[in-house]
């Protein structure tokens, strides 16, 4: 039941979540930069995330220093994939 729910939530929050998006025009699509969609990622989607070295135990502090590094990394341009 607890699953359920969950699973539940995950849904209703991925559809919340979706209702901002716009549908663009061919025009539009056109003018968006590969800086510009990183640069909108940066600035509204993929933000830092804090924590609290006291209350928050080391495992936490650890993964969110990581994924903030990897944050900085994409929006810095400083990030290489390898295929």
């Amino acid at each position: 039941m607890i699953r359920m729910i969950g699973r539940i939530g995950a849904v209703l929050a991925l559809g919340l979540s979706l209702t901002g998006c716009l549908t663009l025009s061919a025009d539009k699509k056109a003018a968006l930069t590969d800086a510009a969609i990183v640069a909108q990622i940066c600035s509204y989607a993929w933000k830092e995330i804090s924590y609290d070295s006291y209350l928050d135990t080391p495992l936490t502090v650890e993964e969110v220093r990581q994924g903030n590094a990897a944050r900085n990394a994409f929006c810095n341009g400083t990030l290489t994939i390898k295929e």
